[in-house]
């Protein structure tokens, strides 16, 4: 099997001089690329597997990057990370919530691109011996060597950066993160963006909603965010 450590970053867009540039760009680390024009061979690529991380432009001609973000998502738990020179907040919001683990518009640094795919890739591939086994809160377990969260034996279906940061307010019940706290815990010091935050706070309540756990994740005003010291299902 190949190491996933050592699997491609797939860079999906429709202009070859872009797909040039980032290739150019991630060879300096020394990453191998794949590379894909459009949704199809996107897919295709992802299914073939393994993969490290993938880079979509969200302005494929007619295709909607949004709905291959998610088609992905679906298939697969692989780190995304959208490029697009839509600036929009709600480009944002819609892309984050398709599942994708950063957003980074254009004109783009090479260097920072560089720096965020290191960082999505980098909390993907954490060693299980470096997680803690496994965290109870409530009717809510983590097990960090699997990956996997569940609420009364259903497994919720996080994304990597979802799991991360429930993995972070669960470690400390009841303790109010501010969102510097949190953006260093998950996403990295070089990222400074806070409303990342809230978007993935908001995609993480949905879930846990759905698990019957609507108030798990609590807004402290003026702080940030805490974990409910024992949350339970609702009636």
């Amino acid at each position: 099997m190949t190491d996933p450590g050592s699997a491609p970053v797939l860079v999906v867009d429709d202009e070859p001089e872009i797909r040039a540039l980032i290739r150019a760009s991630l060879t300096q680390d020394g990453r191998d690329v794949v590379e894909a024009a459009n949704g199809a061979d996107a897919l295709r690529i992802v299914r073939a597997g393994p993969i490290a991380a993938v880079i979509l432009d969200l302005g494929l001609g007619a295709e909607s990057g949004y709905d291959i973000c998610r088609a992905i998502r679906e298939r697969s738990a692989v780190p995304i990370l959208i490029l697009t020179a839509r600036r929009a907040e709600f480009d944002e919001v819609l892309g984050l919530e398709m599942g994708a683990d950063d957003y980074l518009t254009k004109p783009f640094s090479p260097r920072v691109l560089r720096a965020r795919l290191a960082a999505i890739i980098r909390r993907a591939e954490t060693p299980a011996s470096e997680r803690t086994p496994s965290l109870v809160v409530g009717a809510l377990e983590l097990d960090e060597r699997s990956r996997r969260a569940r609420v009364g034996g259903q497994e919720l279906p996080l994304t990597k950066t979802e799991f991360d940061l429930l993995a972070v307010l669960a470690g400390a019940p009841d303790r109010a993160f501010d969102r510097n706290a949190l953006l260093d815990r998950v996403w990295g010091d070089w990222y400074s963006d806070g409303h990342v935050v809230d978007v993935t706070v908001g995609r993480l309540r949905r879930k846990l909603a759905d698990a019957g756990l609507p108030d798990a994740v609590e807004t402290v005003r003026g702080v940030g965010y805490r974990l409910a010291p024992s949350p339970g299902p609702t009636a």
